[in-house]
């Protein structure tokens, strides 16, 4: 079977990235996997990712021919080969250059979902947003197949859209726990934030919907009560300076570390005393099962698969989205009760012992993409 899929995540290109390998493990289950990348990049070009693996950029001008592009290389491929059906990473510009080649060359098309299209925030973080939303249910009732990543988005493609819930797949990212579960840097990390307390951690790419800045706001609180905390931010995105301008702002800069893109997380998961996910929506959440399989804490906002896979004084804690009160007091109900934070790391533990371990996932992605011709 010859499998032809779009989207956005020009990651995949650098082959050590765990994008690259997650396509190259998905080339295993087909003979061929061909993969069209929507991105502006001019530097990026054809590449065989794998033997069965190869990577088209689109190099376009701008995002408003990323579909065009798309369509354009999606015609090249089907002309040099036979494509059994199209996979789209999202049901927005990838899913509609995915929709034009379904219609163009009657091929049976599988659309992911991988966050929550349906949270009013979604709506409300971006203009574009709103339209992705329109294009998303126009695209997913003319799809053969849905893919998603949480029984919550599952529920409301039914309920919403009346999507059939024969034609739905739930399965979430592929989660390798077995990297988090290593120690060996974890003294050194220790001895660097041994004098911080509380210490906590955001893993995040630094844009407005994941809602760093409340973050930010709840180190300002934490400084009532206590005198060392330490708020260390992982990760990088273009709101990057607005949030390091905030923590001036409120006089909070000498006690935040922004320190950008990190391969290996595994250690400031050990010494954190909590993750916070404060985002405005999510879909599945990788962040969180690292930090489950890390035995560190999690308080999160109320989005993506709270109430599904994760649940209140379970295995997180959760605390209403933007709510910069509610995410102080969890805070500390936290930082006051060690049973408290051996259930929820126990609760974790258990949560990812649940999910699909590799060949398992690998086999249900392959039935869900296989299905899409039935």
């Amino acid at each position: 079977m010859k499998i032809l899929s779009i989207g956005p995540d020009n990651t995949v290109f650098d082959p050590n990235s765990r994008v690259a390998q997650r396509q190259i493990e998905y080339g295993k289950l087909f003979d061929e996997f061909h993969i069209i990348v929507l991105t502006t990049k001019k530097d990026l070009h054809d590449i065989k990712l794998s033997p069965n693996v190869f990577l088209y950029p689109t190099c376009s001008d701008s995002p408003f021919s990323y579909i065009s592009d798309a369509v354009t290389i999606g015609h090249k491929i089907t002309q040099q080969t036979k494509i059994d059906i199209i996979t789209t990473q999202d049901p927005f510009l990838s899913g509609l250059a995915g929709y034009r080649l379904k219609k163009k060359f009657k091929i049976p098309l599988h659309i992911q979902i991988h966050t929550d299209i349906f949270s009013p925030f979604f709506k409300k973080a971006f203009l574009r947003n709103r339209i992705y939303v329109i294009m998303a249910r126009f695209i997913v009732r003319h799809a053969d197949r849905v893919r998603v990543v949480s029984n919550n988005i599952k529920k409301n493609l039914i309920s919403r859209w009346n999507i059939p819930e024969s034609k739905i797949d739930v399965l979430p990212i592929f989660f390798d726990i077995a990297p988090f579960e290593q120690k060996d840097g974890f003294l050194a990390m220790y001895d660097r934030y041994s004098s911080y307390h509380p210490k906590l951690l955001v893993v995040s790419r630094l844009t407005k919907e994941k809602n760093v800045a409340l973050a930010i706001h709840l180190l300002a609180d934490l400084l009532e009560y206590y005198q060392s905390p330490r708020l260390i931010i992982v990760g990088d995105g273009p709101e990057r300076n607005n949030l390091e301008n905030l923590s001036r702002q409120l006089k909070v800069d000498h006690f935040i570390e922004f320190i950008g893109h990190q391969s290996r997380l595994i250690d400031y998961y050990h010494i954190a005393s909590a993750l916070i996910v404060p985002s405005l929506y999510e879909g599945f959440g990788m962040v969180i099962t690292e930090a489950f399989a890390s035995a560190c804490p999690v308080i999160m906002s109320d989005v993506g698969s709270v109430g599904d896979l994760f649940f209140d004084h379970e295995n997180v804690l959760v605390f209403p989205i933007n709510n910069r009160v509610k995410l102080l007091l969890a805070v500390r109900e936290l930082l006051q009760s060690t049973v408290l934070r051996t259930k929820l790391i126990e609760g974790g533990k258990k949560t990812i012992l649940g999910l699909p371990k590799k060949d398992e996932y690998l086999q249900l992605f392959k039935e869900g993409i296989t299905k899409t011709r039935d």
